[in-house]
């Protein structure tokens, strides 16, 4: 049955997120002819409808994805309400299912666009930038000469690379289930439900962040800058990797909260329009 509900799911938000997605590669894909047309050095001054255009198309790329992100983002809010606490969560709910399954079902489809959004956003932004420099492989290189000239060392680098990437997608889960749990919560409010899901959303950002502040500074850093670099010429590596550790802690468990208070009020105190 998990199967049947991945199935509707990612089929009932496969053409939207299609149509954001494809936007985005459109995009990225003009852009790489645009740029690889022109030379930047004169956007400015010898060509200024040049320079109207690479200012359009820069204001267009960005607003793209911003919507893509944040669209999407409020999108998969949205289903979520109205498939669990709407008139369609009556159906949902005699479904012979568990809460964790229609949670994880909802949450996977989810991240699984997430994840094809950014890989779709990270290709088009290196297809861009290698249409204005193609020197990209020698850049390349001088970058990781650099990381090695401040005393990276390459077995850290590679932790601290999988621990950024183990961040990124606890942050991707923890936007969603911030919603579901916020949605879910709201239900307690007799009327205006989505003015309550809405201040139960913006409460619990602040309590995160406050004990996310408060967590930082009890491990002797009043910002993750101090924690970052160790001198001007040396970057503390080690602060670095402790700092991106003591991160992806805090996010899964922040995540595995939200998880419970959304199963618990979904089990115990279902309140259906």
């Amino acid at each position: 049955m998990l199967g049947k509900l991945f199935k509707h799911e990612w089929k009932d938000s496969f053409l939207f997120m299609l149509i954001l997605n494809g936007s985005i590669l459109i995009l990225s894909i003009l852009g790489a002819f645009f740029f690889n047309s022109i030379d930047i050095s004169e956007i400015d001054y010898e060509r200024p409808f040049q320079g109207l255009m690479y200012g359009t198309y820069m204001l267009v790329y960005v607003v793209g994805i911003f919507v893509l992100f944040i669209g999407s983002t409020i999108y998969f809010y949205v289903r979520f309400f109205k498939n669990m606490y709407t008139d369609q969560g009556y159906l949902m709910h005699t479904l012979p299912v568990t809460e964790h399954e229609l949670i994880f079902s909802k949450l996977s489809v989810a991240m699984i666009w997430k994840i094809i959004s950014a890989i779709v956003v990270t290709f088009g932004l290196e297809l861009i930038a290698y249409s204005i420099s193609k020197d990209i492989i020698p850049a390349l290189r001088e970058i990781k000469e650099e990381i090695l000239r401040l005393g990276v060392e390459p077995v850290r680098l590679s932790l601290i690379i999988i621990l950024s990437l183990l961040l990124a997608l606890g942050y991707a889960l923890y936007t969603y289930l911030l919603g579901y749990a916020s949605v879910s919560i709201g239900q307690f409010a007799v009327k205006n439900k989505v003015i309550a899901s809405v201040g139960a959303f913006l409460g619990i950002r602040l309590i995160v962040r406050f004990i996310r502040n408060l967590i930082t500074v009890s491990v002797g850093s009043m910002s993750y800058t101090r924690l970052l670099m160790y001198s001007a010429s040396r970057i503390d590596d080690h602060a670095l990797l402790v700092a991106v550790a003591i991160s992806n802690i805090m996010i899964y468990i922040v995540c595995a909260v939200l998880y419970l208070i959304t199963h618990m009020i979904m089990k115990n105190r279902l309140n259906l329009e």
